[in-house]
């Protein structure tokens, strides 16, 4: 973990983890972009995004029009998703379901701690032996980019 502090959230309260992709975006990478500015006295930033630092400065650039000003070069690896031409939608929908249906049966903070929920999500379906990873495999080479080279299987099955 990163970070378990919040100004008046506790890490044991629920609302700890209440918070989506949307708000990383327009409140933690602008607050950052900010901070740099502030600190080194420039006027742009290059910023670098590394999966779902992909998504945050994309999410910030468009819902927060003004940091693009901002921004003068981003760089972004490794994104998230690749969301066109998906050939599983139907399978993608069934995972999302699961997963929904366990999450919200779980304090959230069980489900993205490193040792407790995760690990048995992935111990079950994404190691290798694990009964789900045919198709946890599928799942993850569609959001690479089905057919592509973007997709490695021997680090999905990593722990």
């Amino acid at each position: 973990m990163y970070s378990r502090d919040h100004v008046n959230i506790s890490f044991s309260d629920e609302k700890f983890f209440d918070f989506t992709f949307h708000e990383i975006g327009i409140y933690d990478t602008t607050a950052t972009i900010d901070y740099v500015l502030n600190v080194t006295g420039k006027k742009k930033v290059i910023t670098i995004g590394h999966s779902m630092g992909t998504t945050n400065v994309l999410v910030a650039g468009s819902l927060r029009p003004e940091y693009q000003s901002k921004i003068s070069l981003s760089i972004l690896w490794a994104q998230a998703a690749f969301l066109g031409h998906m050939h599983m939608k139907y399978m993608i929908d069934v995972f999302y379901s699961l997963f929904v249906r366990v999450q919200n049966n779980r304090p959230a903070k069980d489900f993205f701690v490193r040792g407790r929920m995760l690990d048995l999500f992935k111990a079950s379906s994404c190691s290798k032996g694990g009964f789900l990873n045919p198709y946890c495999l599928m799942v993850m080479e569609e959001f690479s980019g089905s057919g592509s080279n973007q997709f490695n299987q021997v680090c999905a099955n990593h722990n």
